[in-house]
């Protein structure tokens, strides 16, 4: 057979190049499109008929939200005729008409803490070395020397913190919400890229800046998925004095390993197995960064603080071995809570006893 012709070989490698380049391209930017896969057959007497997918029909608490309105949903599910009958435990905004497109959300809530829960809260600005970031300050009665930090995981917003919110408030805390760079709302980097908590993580330590600033003496890391990754960062490359305030992290299925996250969720979508380290490269290349110097499989010797882990052993976004690993190592130091509703939600699955571990957990640590 004769040799294929070095013009083809060229083309071939360009190709791979391109579909490389393509693949790492969802990694360093988020995708904000809104897609809306559910529809809404119909909407009386309490509750939303909705299609079928694996969504709707998880009996967990969750939000559904389309133009103009959303609603709160009770765990309860039936099943009629390929269709889901969910129960609304709150309506807000505009009542959805028969046909309406919607989309299902873990985090539930819409807007901000006074509209969620009913908690005043004020707005305030964090200065950051890209400029000015926004966040939710919420202060209980009193002055409270523990605040909490919450830190919404890749592509999502503070709204993620607004399910435990209500917990944080009657534990006595303070807490503040915080934004990062290429949020919406927030100043985005030079090459609009995320930098996987390479950067991020300094918006972080802006946010203890500004805490023990305002009077905290101590602090607690909350973090959700690579919010966790950012916490955690932090954690190790804060100066010791700044790294001191804090006394507890509370880590919500946390990206513990880049390489081990992408390399999952590349091979789920059918990426051939020789094909990911080229993936892995060209986001290291593009985004300036190692995802090694990046990783936090050593926590199990170098973490100095409690932790509250929970990880979802249906987590398809985060490998949870990496966490269950972790927690097995330290057992006098994490307090392990798990589930199996899907990424980061816990919470949604079983509300009163996430919060019962995270109320128990912020007593321990203030």
């Amino acid at each position: 057979m004769p040799e294929q012709p070095s013009s083809c070989v060229l083309t071939d490698e360009l190709l791979n190049e391109h579909f490389a380049w393509e693949l790492s391209e969802t990694a360093l930017r988020v995708d904000r499109s809104v897609s809306w896969p559910v529809t809404i057959a119909d909407a009386r007497d309490g509750r939303l008929v909705l299609d079928e997918d694996e969504d709707t029909v998880r009996p967990v608490t969750m939000g559904v939200f389309w133009q103009g309105g959303h609603a709160e949903l009770t765990p309860a599910v039936s099943r009629h005729d390929g269709q889901v009958h969910r129960t609304v435990a709150r309506l807000s905004g505009g009542h959805p008409a028969p046909g309406a497109r919607a989309y299902m959300d873990s985090h539930v809530y819409g807007t901000d803490p006074m509209d969620a829960h009913g908690i005043p809260f004020e707005k305030v600005a964090i200065d950051g070395k890209l400029g000015v970031s926004p966040a939710w300050l919420v202060k209980p009665d009193g002055v409270p020397s523990t605040w909490v930090i919450a830190v919404h995981g890749r592509g999502a917003t503070r709204r993620e913190a607004l399910r435990v919110l209500p917990t944080l408030t009657s534990a006595g805390t303070t807490t503040l919400v915080i934004g990062y760079r290429n949020d919406p709302d927030c100043p985005e980097s030079p090459d609009a890229y995320t930098h996987l908590g390479d950067t991020e993580w300094e918006d972080v330590a802006r946010a203890v800046r500004y805490a023990h600033a305002c009077g905290a003496a101590s602090v607690v890391l909350y973090g959700w998925s690579m919010g966790a990754m950012l916490a955690l960062t932090a954690l190790r490359r804060m100066p010791p004095r700044e790294a001191a305030l804090i006394s507890g992290i509370v880590a919500d299925c946390p990206v513990l390993d880049w390489d081990a996250t992408f390399t999952a969720q590349a091979l789920r979508y059918g990426v051939p197995e020789d094909f990911v380290e080229r993936i892995l490269r060209h986001i290291e290349w593009r985004g300036s960064l190692s995802l090694a110097e990046l990783s936090q499989t050593d926590l199990a010797t170098t973490l100095t603080v409690p932790m509250l882990l929970f990880v979802d052993t249906a987590d398809r976004t985060v490998p949870p071995r990496p966490a269950l690993e972790l927690a097995r190592a330290r057992p006098g130091l994490i307090t392990l809570m798990t589930s199996a509703a899907g990424h980061g939600r816990g919470w949604n699955q079983e509300p009163a006893v996430y919060e019962a571990a995270v109320r128990s957990f912020l007593f321990s640590v203030a």
